[in-house]
C-alpha cells in the first residue's frame, strides 16, 4: 500500500463507498458537501491522489478510482471495518463512535495487528454498519 496520510485515506474510502456501495456519482462538490470542507480543499486533495495514480478526474468534475486506487481502498476498508468491529464488539462502543475512531488509524495500523484482530473476531464478513468486509491479499 502506498504511503498515505490519514486524510488521503479518508477521501479514498469516501469515494469508494459512495461510488461502489451507494452507487452515487462522486464529484468534487459532493465530496466537499459531505466532508464539510471547501471545494478548493477537495480539489487540492484530489490532485494529490491523482498524482499518486489512485484516482482520475473526468469531465464535469466526476471522480473515479483507478484499478490501483480500488486495490488500495479495499485494504483500507478491510482495516477500517475490522477495527470498527473490534471497537464495537470488544470495547462496547456504538457503531458510529467505532467508525470515527477507526478512521483515525486505519491507514496507519500494521497488517499483523489487523490479522490478529480478524482472527480474534472469527473472520467476520460485515462491519457494525452492515457493509461487507472484503478479503484482501
Amino acid at each position: 500500500m502506498p504511503n498515505l496520510t490519514q486524510t488521503e485515506a479518508n477521501y479514498l474510502k469516501r469515494i469508494y463507498v459512495n461510488s461502489f456501495e451507494k452507487n452515487w456519482r462522486v464529484t468534487s462538490v459532493s465530496l466537499a458537501e459531505e466532508l464539510g470542507v471547501k471545494a478548493p480543499s477537495v480539489v487540492d486533495m484530489l490532485k494529490k491522489l491523482e498524482r499518486k495514480g489512485l484516482i482520475i478526474r473526468i469531465r464535469w468534475s466526476e471522480v473515479r478510482l483507478t484499478d490501483e486506487g480500488i486495490k488500495v481502498v479495499r485494504k483500507l476498508l478491510y482495516n477500517h471495518r475490522i477495527l470498527e468491529l473490534y471497537f464495537s464488539k470488544v470495547l462496547g462502543m456504538d457503531a458510529d463512535e467505532s467508525c470515527r475512531e477507526a478512521s483515525k488509524i486505519d491507514a496507519l495500523i500494521g497488517d499483523e495487528v489487523i490479522i490478529r484482530l480478524c482472527d480474534l473476531l472469527g473472520r467476520p464478513d460485515r462491519c457494525p454498519h452492515g457493509f461487507p468486509i472484503y478479503e484482501v491479499s
